[in-house]
């Protein structure tokens, strides 16, 4: 039925998570700077690519480079959108923050990695307080991924690879493998917009892919692929 989106102002220092309808997009509710106290007061000042799973939001949450703030996960309500718990990410994974999380509605895993050239997606349960499960080899490095979603047990991400002129990558990752492939390549109208988040939707004329891209000024579209 809903959409949510997050954003991030940084040099406004707002962050934000919105829920809109998925029938026409409008606003259903928005909460500016939910953030919690603690988040705030040590620096977190930006939400990344955000999973739903099981009534909550799951957002990766960082810091500004070289803030020295501690990445996080941070769960919402998904009904009021209001903070209920932090759970704090080891540096030595995330050393440039925590750009993006998917949780896998299957098994209740979420799956996150640093932002730029990474060879490792790091697993927690959910369910067990993000208990450390497991570190995931990938069969190749990945670059500039800016959000994930799975879908029928395998991981998507949308990858801001911004050397290509103005296509950018959907791709996927065997979760028992660690194998990366490029499903698809995407034409985003400019060489200077940005990739960002993604998720499914299954409608009556099928499943679709859905990406947000940003022309870092004001615009911000929500792009629609058939997917299958």
């Amino acid at each position: 039925e809903f959409y949510y989106t997050s954003g991030t102002v940084t040099a406004l220092n707002i962050t934000a998570i919105s829920k809109r309808s998925v029938k026409d997009g409008s606003l259903v509710k928005n909460a500016i700077n939910p953030l919690p106290a603690l988040c705030v007061e040590r620096g977190n000042n930006h939400i990344g690519g955000i999973s739903y799973y099981n009534g909550k939001i799951y957002a990766p949450v960082e810091g500004e480079e070289g803030s020295g703030s501690t990445s996080c996960i941070v769960t919402f309500d998904a009904d009021t959108l209001e903070a209920e718990n932090v759970y704090d990410l080891p540096e030595e994974y995330f050393p440039d923050g925590v750009p993006w999380c998917a949780v896998d509605g299957n098994t209740g895993l979420l799956y996150a990695s640093m932002w730029d050239t990474t060879k490792t997606i790091y697993v927690y349960d959910t369910q067990k307080d993000m208990a450390f499960v497991k570190a995931l080899t990938l069969s190749e490095s990945i670059r500039r991924i800016q959000g994930g979603e799975f879908f029928d047990g395998t991981l998507y991400l949308s990858q801001d690879n911004n050397h290509n002129g103005s296509l950018r990558n959907i791709l996927s990752v065997d979760t028992q493998t660690g194998k990366v492939s490029v499903v698809m390549e995407r034409d985003i109208g400019s060489e200077d917009y940005e990739a960002e988040g993604m998720t499914f939707t299954k409608t009556d004329d099928g499943v679709v892919l859905s990406v947000l891209d940003y022309n870092r000024t004001v615009g911000v579209f929500l792009h629609h692929y058939e997917f299958g």
